[in-house]
């Protein structure tokens, strides 16, 4: 697996995934992508800390964020 392969979610992942994903991939960013292998779009941490701010849930779809 190539090391930026770690950074790949499923549009379906929550918050909480994609917060823990950042922690382990270490490439301080998640790439969400979809069927067919689609960049749909990407997290970083500061769109995770704005998602905080915004009272979101580590419940709530990456693609909320």
């Amino acid at each position: 697996m190539a090391h930026w392969e770690k950074a790949v979610l499923a549009p379906t992942a929550t918050l909480g995934e994609a917060i823990r994903n950042l922690d382990e991939s270490a490439l301080q960013i998640v790439l969400v992508v979809g069927d067919g292998g689609v960049l749909l779009g990407t997290i970083t941490d500061g769109d995770v800390r704005r998602a905080i701010l915004r009272s979101e849930t580590l419940e709530t779809p990456v693609t909320d964020v």
